[in-house]
């Protein structure tokens, strides 16, 4: 059966066992309507070979101000995926992560699925905002769904105290330089909103040099290949 030809559910699961350009096509068919452009295929494609979830990225689209504009018909991605997929096993593993693959392993540790769309959106613009990672992992811990997962996360109740403390108006002043906690005050947030960016820069730059010396290195073979017909 074809893709197109499928539900929305049915789509959305065959879209996320493709590989490469053909998962990129469908991804950007189903979630804006159109097909891939060449400065999207080579950021995304980018972003896979750099070990970003295909979740991710399609939730990604979908939250966009395009994919919100287009309405893709898509079901929340409350795929149960987290059978087989990597999780934290000790606080320290998912706090060690960053950006989209740390808010990825926060659902898959605490909740025990895979992010959905609003929630990946919420969450990926909260950290870019500069909120501390314990905000994120304690509002999940602790959301109702939370609680009925029981993540069993080694570290995980103390981390989420220290951090409370830590935030709270009446102990942090006091606690976060004898305890070296980060909290949420408004100066630790524009910093950590700034290292963010710049790791997000430094990201783009590297892979962006990488694509480069791909595209040199294919140029010089295709040279060498030219001169050694020549020679023939």
């Amino acid at each position: 059966m074809s893709v197109h030809s499928q539900t929305p559910a049915n789509r959305l699961k065959d879209v996320l066992s493709l590989d490469g350009a053909e998962f990129l096509g469908e991804a950007y068919l189903l979630m804006l309507g159109r097909p891939v452009d060449p400065e999207g295929f080579r950021n995304y494609s980018a972003r896979l070979n750099s070990g970003a979830s295909k979740l991710s990225i399609v939730a990604e689209l979908h939250a966009s101000p395009e994919g919100r504009a287009y309405g893709a018909n898509v079901p929340d991605l409350l795929v149960p995926f987290a059978q087989g997929l990597p999780v934290a096993t000790d606080i320290g593993e998912l706090l060690a992560l960053d950006d989209l693959a740390f808010i990825d392993c926060a659902y898959k540790s605490l909740l025990k699925r895979a992010p959905d769309a609003i929630g990946f959106s919420h969450y990926l613009k909260l950290i870019r905002s500069g909120a501390a990672k314990m905000r994120v992992v304690s509002n999940l811990a602790f959301s109702a769904e939370g609680r009925k997962a029981a993540p069993s996360l080694r570290g995980l109740r103390r981390t989420i105290l220290q951090y409370w403390l830590a935030s709270s108006r009446l102990t942090g002043w006091w606690y976060r330089p004898i305890a070296q906690v980060e909290g949420d005050t408004p100066l630790e947030c524009r910093l950590r909103a700034v290292e963010n960016a710049l790791m997000r820069m430094t990201q783009d730059h590297e892979r962006e040099s990488s694509e480069l010396d791909t595209a040199v290195d294919d140029v010089a073979r295709l040279l060498k290949a030219l001169a050694n017909r020549r020679s023939v």
